[in-house]
């Protein structure tokens, strides 16, 4: 079983999000919508208990307000870091349910775009 944990704490300094700003100088609230990015991604994600995955949910959202950093900066709260530990820990929560509810939220979002869409892979090491 691949860890989860390298999606939470990869530098995410250098990413370029969709409206064109580093990460780093993106605010939170630039991709704010009535449903929050945490539940659009993972709200449906199969992991074994639906507390579960409102916790995956909630830590989502906490730390994508916090993009740098360390665990513990982007989960101040020690209980949030703690409960953050469990679900990583947790046997139903897989690479594959992580992947899978990202993917199926990508799928989605690909089936209602009438225009076309340009995929850019770069296959480089």
């Amino acid at each position: 079983m691949k860890s989860l944990l390298p999606y939470f704490c990869s530098p995410m300094e250098d990413l370029v999000m969709p409206t064109g700003c580093k990460a780093a100088d993106c605010e939170a609230a630039d991709f704010e919508t009535d449903l929050s990015l945490g539940q659009s991604l993972f709200g449906h994600a199969q992991l074994g208990d639906k507390r579960r995955t409102a916790r995956l949910v909630q830590i989502f959202d906490l730390m994508r307000r916090h993009l740098g950093g360390t665990l513990p900066d982007k989960l101040a709260s020690p209980a949030d870091l703690r409960a953050f530990y469990r679900l990583c820990d947790a046997d139903d929560v897989t690479h594959e349910a992580f992947i899978g509810a990202m993917r199926q939220h990508t799928f989605s979002q690909i089936e209602a775009e009438a225009s076309p869409i340009l995929f850019l892979h770069d296959a480089s090491n």
